[in-house]
């Protein structure tokens, strides 16, 4: 290539110093914010999906279960963005490599393609969860059984009430059943309960687990946590001889 020729060529384009770091910044929180929008998304999908098969099948108690390797990914992918991009366009305190424009879009390329196949890696894993009958607890993966359980089969199990949310705000009581069965398996079939909802729906549906749980050996039983602000809270929605009959698990209930 003669120096004429290298003179004529065409250059990269180059943005201020400053430009280029308000745009590596908002790329990086544009990525990070699509990537949790789409993961709730997909979250929300599973749950209406598990909703709807669990109604199919006339069980009216489901949870959804993704597994655990995925946390970490999924963490990675909103971390990543925030903590890469900022540093290839520019900004020193995260710069792992030259902020130059082949570089920049590299790294953006790459952290979308990584978004990507977490995502991906969501949608086909993830869709794991399932419903529990008066009979058994079943586990689904994509929509197809996967294990069947029933609850005389049960491991362990445990209730417990306890609040959710922060001290000073308004906090919100939980129930809950955890039924672990052989392989490390839970069914999750508690409750959060809402203002003003009532829990003979819920107590219905539990009412035949629960017996069949206080069935189980004693040693087979754990002792859960019981707040009492959770306890009356609670009290306060059921009527009370339908909790007594759900909490017969319950150490000294």
């Amino acid at each position: 290539m003669s120096i004429v020729e290298s003179a004529n060529s065409p250059r990269e384009p180059v943005l201020p110093p400053g430009m280029a770091r308000v745009v590596g910044l908002l790329l990086a929180v544009a990525v990070a914010f699509a990537q949790i929008l789409v993961l709730m998304n997909l979250g929300h999908d599973l749950d209406v999906h598990l909703a709807a098969q669990a109604a199919a099948r006339g069980a009216r108690l489901w949870w959804s279960d993704s597994p655990g390797w995925l946390v970490v990914p999924v963490i990675v992918t909103i971390i990543a963005p925030l903590t890469v991009l900022p540093g290839a366009f520019g900004w020193r305190a995260r710069q792992l490599m030259p902020p130059t424009v082949r570089w920049r879009w590299r790294v953006v390329l790459a952290m979308a393609a990584v978004c990507l196949l977490i995502d991906g890696a969501m949608l086909i894993f993830g869709r794991t969860g399932g419903y529990a009958t008066a009979r058994e607890a079943v586990w689904t993966s994509n929509g197809a059984v996967a294990v069947r359980h029933p609850w005389r089969e049960a491991k362990s199990v445990g209730l417990s009430c306890f609040m959710l949310g922060k001290k000073g705000q308004q906090r919100t009581p939980r129930l809950a059943y955890d039924v672990r069965f052989e392989g490390g398996r839970t069914a999750k079939i508690g409750l959060v309960v809402r203002p003003g909802q009532s829990l003979a729906a819920w107590m219905a549906a539990v009412s035949p687990i629960a017996a069949q749980l206080a069935a189980l050996p004693p040693a087979a039983i754990n002792r859960g946590t019981f707040d009492p602000a959770c306890m009356a809270a609670t009290a306060m929605a059921a009527d009370q001889a339908g909790l007594a009959r759900v909490l017969a698990i319950r150490p000294g209930g």
